[in-house]
């Protein structure tokens, strides 16, 4: 009841290339930006985990909704 929810993510994006690379430069790109506006590096990486977890339903749905055009 206490615990903190985990968050995971699923295996395809790791098995997949493509994003694993999108990913880390997103990552990258992320933690240049605001690193330094924080004192707390775990605040940081909350805030990435939370645009990421926003950037990769977004994926899934652009992916879903190219499929359907075909």
């Amino acid at each position: 009841p206490n615990q903190r929810p985990m968050w995971r993510m699923n295996a395809w994006y790791l098995q997949n290339n493509d994003f694993t690379l999108e990913i880390r430069d997103h990552l990258t790109q992320y933690f240049e930006q605001n690193l330094g506006s924080v004192k707390s590096p775990g605040t940081v990486w909350a805030a990435c985990k939370a645009t990421l977890r926003g950037y990769a339903k977004y994926r899934v749905r652009a992916r879903k909704w190219a499929r359907d055009l075909q």
